[in-house]
This record gives C-alpha cells, sequence and structure tokens, in this order.
C-alpha cells in the first residue's frame, strides 16, 4: 500500500501537494469553485477549480460546510454510512531479533480472549527484525476506560502468551484508535454495525448537479471500504468527469 500511495505521489507535482489542511468550506461559485482551508494554526487558503472530487467517506464529507447548502437529507444519509473500519483499533510491535523464524513460528493468531482478536506477522523479509500487529477486539468506548499505556502493557501479556517470552518486550510498539481520530471516526461510526453501504457517487442536486464527486472507498459500488474500492471509485469518477466536459 505504501508503494502504491508513492508511486503516485511522484506523478503529481510537489507544488500541487498541499499537507495539515483542513477542508472547512466548499462555494459554488457561477461555474467554478473555491474551496477554503485552514491550518491547525488557523492559517486559511483559498483553493478554485471547476470540479470537486471527495477523496474522503461520506460521514467526514458530510461535515465540510457546503454553500449553497447541500440538502439535510443527503448529509444526513452520508453521516450515517460506516467508514469501514473506524471503531477499531491496531496495536504494532517491533522486536529487533527474529525470532518467530528462529522458532518456526508463522506470527498469526485468532484469540477469543484478547485484547487482540487477530494477530499477523509483518515483519520485512531478511530484516532481521520480528513486526508483529493485531486487531484490538474491545469496543471503543470500552477501549477508552483504561490508559493507552495499560492497553499496551496488555497487548504485550498477549503477546507473550503466544509467542513465548521474546515477544514480552518490543524495542517499540504503536497503538493506532481510528475511532479517537477526529479525521477518520465520527459519533456515528461508535453506535453502529460494522457493514458497508453505497451512498450516491455523483449527488443530483440543484447547484451541484455534476459539480461533486465522492472518490473514496466508501463511494465504490463494488468493493466500498477496501484498497481495491478507492481505486475503483477514484478511476470511474475520474471517468466520468472527463466524459461532462
Amino acid at each position: 500500500m505504501q508503494a502504491l500511495t508513492t508511486a503516485l505521489r511522484h506523478r503529481v507535482p510537489a507544488n500541487r501537494i498541499k499537507l495539515d489542511q483542513q477542508v472547512k468550506s466548499i462555494i459554488r461559485t457561477g461555474e467554478g469553485m473555491q474551496v477554503l482551508a485552514q491550518t491547525a494554526a488557523g492559517e486559511e487558503t483559498l483553493y478554485t477549480g471547476e470540479h470537486i472530487f471527495l477523496a474522503l467517506p461520506p460521514a467526514l464529507a458530510a461535515n465540510i460546510a457546503f454553500s449553497p447548502a447541500l440538502p439535510e437529507a443527503l448529509l444526513s444519509h452520508w453521516r450515517i454510512i460506516p467508514t469501514w473500519m473506524a471503531p477499531h483499533a491496531k496495536y504494532v510491535a517491533v522486536y529487533n531479533t527474529d525470532f518467530l523464524q528462529a522458532q518456526r513460528l508463522s506470527g498469526d493468531a485468532s484469540s477469543q480472549t484478547g485484547p487482540m482478536v487477530e494477530i499477523h506477522d509483518v515483519s520485512e523479509p531478511d530484516s532481521g527484525k520480528t513486526v508483529l500487529f493485531g486487531f484490538i477486539g474491545v469496543p471503543a468506548k470500552s477501549r477508552w476506560t483504561v490508559s493507552e499505556d495499560l492497553l499496551k502493557q496488555f497487548c504485550r501479556e498477549q503477546l507473550a502468551r503466544l509467542f513465548g517470552p521474546d515477544a514480552a518486550e518490543p524495542e517499540a510498539e504503536f497503538l493506532k484508535d481510528w475511532a479517537a481520530d477526529p479525521f477518520t471516526a465520527t459519533e456515528y461510526d461508535l453506535l453502529q454495525e460494522v457493514g458497508h453501504a453505497l451512498p450516491e457517487q455523483i449527488p443530483a442536486h440543484d447547484a451541484w448537479a455534476e459539480k461533486i464527486t465522492g472518490i473514496a472507498s466508501e463511494w465504490s459500488p463494488q468493493f466500498s471500504g477496501y484498497l481495491a474500492g478507492a481505486v475503483n471509485s477514484a478511476s470511474d469518477g475520474i471517468k466520468n468527469w472527463l466524459q461532462q466536459r
């Protein structure tokens, strides 16, 4: 996945890539568009264009202020569409020895005890290191009743139970809780079951007809939530836009 994004980045001029900016509003101005973005420090930048491609999930797109306003029924529908994996958390442990290979262990495990319910070996071949990651099977609101340090401790203890004492002391560890990330999850993601839903990729609503296109994975009619969905929706979205011109 990193190789794919790196290859795409190298094909885009550096001055076209804008980082650390949040889109706050999108304004229709005649046949054109204005996008107002803001940094964490409050610095604002205005961009102009002729079409808007929403490369983010519908639930997050609903937080953008559109002018003229999108119909509330459409925004309400966007808000309740699940963002794939948004309620979940992942733990990653890095070790300075390749103890899995030495012990001829696969590094894959499933657990009904937890806190991780699914664990995989993601070590680089011939790196001399072991890297394990696992999906934490505890609901977000329950995860938040303990500190991050304690949750990491529980994960280390589980890895030691599964793979032996070598797994008890990683040289580095990381915990990513998508449910706590406002650029990934919304309050609705904590309330609903995991699943897929299909939003309208090209909303046909008055002033915005054929002016905005959803191209993130969750807009895909075939592979919503997966990497293939992002490729599918982006490819279809660009193709439809080119046909309109």
